[in-house]
């Protein structure tokens, strides 16, 4: 029998490789091009389409990000990623209430995943709800004896808390492990706290993310 393939569409290519590749090696024009060649091959795709939105939270042009996310939600108000997003894009802003509620909106439509419950950790930590903030993190720990939880899950929440050297922990554990977060540790604002910390420019070296 022959070998079956499966043609990635083009459309998704250029999105992988736009927003996955180049956008996290802080390549931002080259990402956003290959973004724009994407969105034009599919509009209507919401997972390209948040695509344009991240690339705008990695700039810092939050604004831009949350109008981007707003429109995905024209089309599809169910989908959860939209909101986890926009919570992100809100906790950079300092836009902290708005922030927790996207991401308990994205919990409720079913995206309850540990990446989310840390945005909405960090959030409450920041906004001075710590009490809530250190009951995810006792949540995070009870999970864990059951389930894979990602050590960068607590570390986000505890730079909310201001526990920098508690975050750095898990960041190097997250390292270790080699988990998804490490990839955008170069470029994402919700690291720039401890991005000059001779332990978090270690973590950029180790992964090979600086120059």
């Amino acid at each position: 029998t022959g070998v079956q393939t499966c043609a990635l569409p083009i459309s998704q290519a250029r999105h992988w490789y736009g927003i996955d590749l180049l956008a996290l090696l802080g390549r931002f024009d080259e990402a956003q091009a290959e973004l724009e060649i994407a969105y034009q091959l599919d509009p209507l795709s919401a997972i390209i389409t948040e695509g344009r939105g991240y690339l705008a939270l990695l700039r810092r042009d939050f604004e831009t990000a949350i109008r981007v996310y707003r429109e995905i939600l024209r089309f599809d108000s169910s989908f959860h990623k939209a909101y986890a997003s926009m919570g992100r894009a809100y906790l950079q802003w300092g836009k902290l209430s708005e922030a927790i509620s996207a991401f308990e909106e994205a919990e409720r439509l079913g995206g309850a995943t540990p990446s989310v419950q840390a945005g909405r950790g960090q959030a409450l930590a920041l906004a001075g709800r710590t009490g809530e903030a250190l009951q995810a993190l006792a949540r995070f720990e009870s999970l864990e004896q059951a389930r894979w939880i990602p050590a960068a899950s607590f570390g986000i929440v505890k730079l909310g808390l201001g526990d920098y050297d508690g975050a750095l922990d898990h960041f190097e554990q997250a390292c270790d492990r080699r988990e998804l977060a490490v990839a955008a540790f170069k470029v994402h604002p919700l690291y720039d706290p401890i991005r000059s910390h001779p332990r978090f420019q270690g973590l950029l070296r180790r992964a090979n993310l600086l120059p």
